[in-house]
């Protein structure tokens, strides 16, 4: 469900009904989930989309290739992390499966292609997801471990660092 779409959206509003910031720590909104038995489907997915969108960026350069990294929590409250490399690095263009073999990332990498959340075309990314069957899925799967921004940013560093040592 797209949070436009939800009859009467509205940040504020939503953060006065449940009392939660949109700055709130997953273990802040989790604890909040599981006190509150009387959550409906609808209510969690209202305090997911309080949540969703946050992100991060950063550029870097290294050995005269710049590279991005950008990381985003998803509708369901996963987060997927992605490292771009520049146009004129000879992995650009490349689908993730044909270097998956040699890259050790959460869950495997599970995304290739110019980057969906901006319209700069002049880096291509290879991304991963924490949506796996031993990662807790808020409001969908409540079983394993939840993987965060932090540990997102760590697993796009150790992305990086692999692609950056391969020389790829």
């Amino acid at each position: 469900m797209d949070r436009r779409k939800i009859k009467g959206w509205d940040r504020k509003k939503l953060e006065e009904k449940y009392g939660i910031s949109k700055n709130a720590e997953w273990p802040e909104i989790k604890a909040y989930i599981e006190e509150h038995n009387e959550l409906t489907q609808k209510d969690i997915y209202e305090i997911l989309c309080l949540w969703d969108g946050e992100s991060y960026d950063e550029e870097l350069t290294i050995n005269n290739y710049t590279y991005k990294i950008h990381i985003e929590r998803q509708d369901w409250g996963f987060v997927n992390g992605y490292v771009g490399v520049e146009r004129n690095h000879e992995l650009y263009g490349k689908d993730y499966e044909e270097i998956e073999n040699d890259i050790n990332v959460h869950g495997g990498l599970t995304y290739s292609g110019e980057a969906y959340w901006t319209d700069d075309d002049d880096f291509w990314y290879f991304g991963f997801d924490t949506a796996h069957i031993y990662d807790y899925i808020p409001g969908h799967y409540p079983y394993g471990i939840y993987r965060d921004m932090r540990y997102v940013y760590n697993e796009c560093k150790k992305l990086l660092d692999q692609l950056v040592e391969r020389n790829y």
